[in-house]
């Protein structure tokens, strides 16, 4: 059974600086089929908005970040967010992404963040351990 991801804007972010690194091997995953990437629109707007840094034009192009979330939307399963959190999250940008994990019925959390509740109900692990499975029970 495939897992249904939430991935984290630092792990896309690292995904596209390096094409060939472990965030990278997430999204491989997704694009071959053995993962599920779920997203609603207030995420793939967040992405869409990071990509847009100028620290980040030494590392890709706004045009290949758009790219890669267009390709991820035609991929990916989108979730309708109905539940708004109560219980604020220490970065509230990341708010989006933990809703996503629950009205997503998500499997995972993929992220470098420590900053996410334990109450989320999921795994919340870094692209590594997932890549290993660490985060299987």
């Amino acid at each position: 059974m495939n897992d249904r991801i939430v991935v984290d804007t630092n792990v896309f972010i690292a995904a596209l600086g390096n094409p060939c690194g472990t965030a990278s091997a997430v999204f491989d995953r997704v694009f071959s089929g053995t993962a599920t990437f779920l997203y609603s629109d207030v995420t793939l707007s967040e992405y869409r908005h990071v990509i847009r840094y100028s620290q980040f034009r030494k590392r890709f192009t706004v045009a290949d970040g758009d790219a890669v979330v267009d390709l991820l939307e035609d991929e990916g399963e989108r979730a309708e967010i109905y539940t708004r959190l109560i219980t604020p999250i220490p970065d509230e940008e990341d708010t989006c992404f933990a809703e996503l994990v629950v009205e997503g019925r998500a499997d995972v959390l993929i992220t470098t963040d420590k900053g996410y509740p334990p109450w989320l109900g999921v795994p919340i692990c870094t692209p590594k351990e997932w890549l290993t499975g660490v985060h299987k029970p």
